[in-house]
This record gives C-alpha cells, sequence and structure tokens, in this order.
C-alpha cells in the first residue's frame, strides 16, 4: 500500500510541477500575444501626453529660430567680411562663413526630417509653420519663414 501512494505523490508532484510549467509557457504566451497592442496603446499614450505635446511643438519653433540665427550670423559676417584688410582675417571669417553655412543646412535638414515624422513629433508642428524648409544658398538680408 505505501508503494502505491508513494507512486500518487510522485505522479501527484509532477502534474503539479507540469501544471507551474504549463501555466508559465501560457503567461508568457499570452504577453507574447498581447505585446503588439500593449505596445501601440503604450507609444500612443506616451505620443499624446503633454510633455511630449509641448516639447514637440516648441521643438520646431526652435528649430526654424535657430536657422534665422545662423542667417543673421551669416548676415554679420559677410558685413565683417566685406571690412576686413587683412587676409589672415578675411580666411577666417571664411571659415566662419562655411562654418554657419553648414550648420544651417543641418538645421534644416533636422526640421524636414521631423516635419516628416508624421506618427510622432511631426503631428505637433504649428500649421503657420512652413512643412519643409528650402535648403537654398542664403541670400544676404534673406530669413527663412517661421509663420505667416
Amino acid at each position: 500500500m505505501t508503494v502505491r501512494y508513494a507512486i500518487l505523490g510522485v505522479l501527484g508532484l509532477a502534474a503539479i510541477v507540469a501544471l507551474v510549467i504549463g501555466l508559465a509557457w501560457a503567461g508568457l504566451g499570452m504577453r507574447w500575444w498581447f505585446a503588439a497592442p500593449a505596445g501601440k496603446v503604450a507609444a500612443q499614450e506616451q505620443i499624446q501626453s503633454a510633455p511630449s505635446r509641448i516639447g514637440a511643438y516648441n521643438h520646431f519653433f526652435d528649430l526654424c529660430a535657430a536657422v534665422q540665427g545662423k542667417e543673421a550670423s551669416l548676415d554679420a559676417m559677410a558685413v565683417e567680411l566685406v571690412a576686413a584688410t587683412d587676409p589672415d582675417d578675411a580666411s577666417r571669417i571664411r571659415t566662419n562663413i562655411a562654418g554657419v553655412t553648414a550648420a544651417r543646412s543641418r538645421t534644416i535638414l533636422q526640421y524636414n526630417a521631423d516635419a516628416r515624422k508624421d506618427y510622432t513629433i511631426g503631428q505637433f508642428r504649428d500649421s503657420g509653420l512652413p512643412y519643409q524648409l528650402v535648403e537654398r544658398e542664403h541670400v544676404k538680408g534673406g530669413r527663412t519663414s517661421c509663420g505667416i
């Protein structure tokens, strides 16, 4: 009789272990099954949160203003270049102009890339701002438009 109870005990223990393992696998399976919908909800909550919306909205104004600031710097350097009498100063100013021109281009490219991100940051660009900034050579006195 004791052998019979021992066998039943081992079988019962094996059944409990199998049940625990089965439940663990079922839990993992459910997590896998619901991962995509849960991820979409979490992403939407993060994108639509107040800090995200406000930061994204301001981001485009900041980038556009940065382009305008670089254009103002280019204008000031153009005046300085005309007034430069020393060839070394003129060379330094031309180097600075090249650097600011490159920085302006990078900022325009960043604005345009972020504006195309319709699912995330792009949806919060103010309607008064241009959808894309035109990357062209800066003309002295010309400014990128940052609104109506």
